[in-house]
């Protein structure tokens, strides 16, 4: 905690300087703060376009506490409308709508991941509890473990 501490101070001496912001976010989320992770990414999200990266970190932060599910689906909309190739984007959005009780849209984000990404398994299991909703328990989870891009 030493280092978040030093980080922390850096962002509050420096509050303009994005590096110092995002170097703190990824800190907040390797130390597993999602939620303090979430607002560090907020705020510098706020002040710049983030890489499609920086912006599953945020989506994956968001998603390991709760309550800010229609906030991952405004920041998955955001970005898949600019990043509209990225399957991992398409598939949050696919499962923020999916806990929300979103079948039908977090179907449609599924399958455009799957049509950009055919092998994205986490999207097929999307789209699997997507189509089959009373079947399939409603507790399924994020797929934090994918790769970072």
């Amino acid at each position: 905690t030493g280092n978040l501490n030093s980080l922390r101070r850096l962002v509050e001496a420096n509050p303009d300087n994005l590096s110092f912001q995002i170097r703190y976010a990824d800190a907040l989320f390797d130390a597993e703060y999602y939620r303090e992770a979430a607002d560090q990414y907020n705020i510098y999200l706020d002040q710049t376009q983030g890489t499609p990266d920086i912006v599953q970190r945020y989506l994956i932060a968001i998603a390991n506490y709760q309550g800010d599910n229609s906030l991952g689906e405004s920041v998955a909309t955001e970005y898949v409308e600019i990043y509209t190739t990225d399957d991992d984007l398409w598939m949050r959005l696919g499962f923020f709508r999916l806990w929300q009780g979103n079948y039908a849209g977090a179907l449609e984000a599924c399958n455009q991941s799957l049509l950009l990404n055919p092998s994205n398994q986490e999207s097929q299991d999307c789209q699997l509890h997507a189509l089959n909703p009373d079947v399939i328990a409603r507790s399924a989870t994020f797929p934090v473990h994918v790769a970072y891009r």
